[in-house]
């Protein structure tokens, strides 16, 4: 079986310790559909925007690409 979702974000922080304190100050777990590795995350599309917004007020710089071309 195949499963195909559409409309997600892939998260992938630089390292796991980075990903520890994003989870702990933003509620990274209320917006992660999945975990796939310590470090990365996929969260629905419509929470990106709330995420960055909480990343950018705690003091974090994300680096969002737009991979959809």
């Amino acid at each position: 079986m195949i499963r195909i979702h559409w409309n997600l974000t892939v998260i992938q922080f630089a390292t796991e310790q980075i990903a520890e304190e994003v989870q702990e100050l933003c509620a990274l777990d209320e917006h992660s559909l999945h975990s796939y590795h310590p470090s990365g995350h996929i969260i629905d599309d419509s929470d990106v925007e709330e995420l960055v917004q909480e990343l950018l007020e705690k003091g974090y710089t994300p680096r969002v690409e737009d991979c959809s071309e």
